[in-house]
Formats: structure tokens, sequence, C-alpha cells
């Protein structure tokens, strides 16, 4: 087993992650639910047909085992939505906000990839798509240096990566922060200010682009500019 050391931080909350049917979409396909409510921030995002992500936060006192339950999803999605119905509930797990990155990419001639070199919190499949991306950026420096030398490729594939998934970790961060927010005078003043700035083409602007992780993708062993968003 590899020994390589890691930091680690949290944010002080529990968040639920739930996949749920429905006999038809509740709200306009094309626009996510997010409510930064104080008492329970809520998300909801469309990801196949009548199909729905649903993430809200773990209260304190409140066990993430009931949290998980059936009764308690249906509850939230209620809440979002009184007149969605549910046909089916498909998965869900409860996960504590957190995130890690490994002070090496690397142990001899194994490299680590995706949440093995750099730990991400559930964040609408954002670790999923840089751990892709780390996939792509170490097969790349493995071919330009050859398995004959691969100090080289991993010390390349690591230096393109750390500032990649660092990059969408610092992001990360910045809702997770949002999402422990249990003050409803914090709250509400976070709210205003969202609301101001959500009025500016320039800020919705930046906001679309890092969520669509531009100019992260790696570039290409002929030294030419990769696709900047995963395939």
């Amino acid at each position: 087993m590899l020994s390589v050391p890691s930091d680690y931080a949290g944010y002080g909350a529990t968040t639920v992650v739930a996949d749920v049917g429905f006999v038809a979409d509740p709200a306009d396909p094309a626009i996510s639910m997010v409510a930064m409510d104080p008492d329970r921030p809520t998300g909801g995002f469309r990801f196949g047909d009548r199909r729905w992500r649903v993430i809200y936060r773990v209260n304190t006192r409140e066990w993430p085992e009931q949290a998980i339950s059936p009764p308690f999803i249906a509850t939230r999605v209620a809440h979002a939505h009184p007149k969605a119905r549910i046909t089916r509930h498909l998965w869900a797990s409860a996960f504590r906000l957190g995130q890690g990155q490994c002070r090496r990419y690397s142990a001899g001639r194994w490299g680590l990839v995706g949440d093995a070199a750099h730990a991400m919190g559930p964040s609408a499949g954002a670790g999923m798509m840089v751990g892709l991306l780390g996939a792509w950026r170490l097969a790349d420096a493995l071919t330009v240096a050859g398995e004959a030398d691969p100090r080289t490729a991993f010390a390349a594939y690591e230096a393109g990566q750390r500032a990649a998934s660092r990059s969408v970790q610092r992001s990360n961060a910045l809702i997770f922060r949002n999402i422990a927010v249990a003050s409803p005078v914090l709250g509400a003043t976070r709210n205003a200010a969202f609301a101001v700035l959500g009025r500016l083409p320039v800020f919705l602007g930046r906001l679309a682009a890092r969520e669509a992780m531009i100019g992260l993708a790696p570039r290409s062993s002929a030294g030419t500019a990769a696709p900047s968003s995963p395939p």
C-alpha cells in the first residue's frame, strides 16, 4: 500500500445527494434550482428525462441515516416543488463536506489520479470531471516522456494537475462555506449580495466559465491547445 501524506480541510457541514425520478419535470429542465436558505440550503439539477439530483444540508441534531430516507427526501422535494410527484428513489448518500490534496501525486512507478490525488467534495460532478482531466493529462505526459522516464512524466502531470485541481477546490470551498452558513443574518446579507452580483453579465460570464472548467484541460503532446472543457 502506498504511503503518501495528504492535507485535508473540512467545512463543518454534511450534505445529502439524492437522485429521484418524477412523473414529469417539476420545473424548466434548462434551469437549475438553488436556494441558499440558512435554514437548509437546497439545490435541484436535471440530469435525465424526468430525473433530478437533489442536494441539501443535514442540519444539527439530524442523523445522516434519517436525512437520506425516502420520506425525508420527499419532504425536501415538496418544499422546493409542492406539485412534484416522485415515482422512484434512485440513490442517496450523505457526505461530510471536505477536500484534500496529496503532497505528491506519485510514488516510484505509481501515479495517483482523481480523488486518490486530490479528494473533492460533492459538487455537481466537478470532482469526476477534474479527475478525468487528470487521467488525460497523465496519459499525455507518459506519451511525451515515455515509459522509461516516469519521473519526468509524473512531474509534468503533477504541475498541471495540481494547479487545475486547486482551482476547482477554491471554487468548491466558496460553495461549501456558504452551505455551512446557518445564521439568518449572515444568510440574508449573503443572499442580498448574490442578488446584486447576479445582475452583472461579467460576473455571470466568469461564473459560467469557472463551472465549465474553461482553461483547465491539458495541452496536447504536439504542443497545441487541447479543448478547454472535458469531452
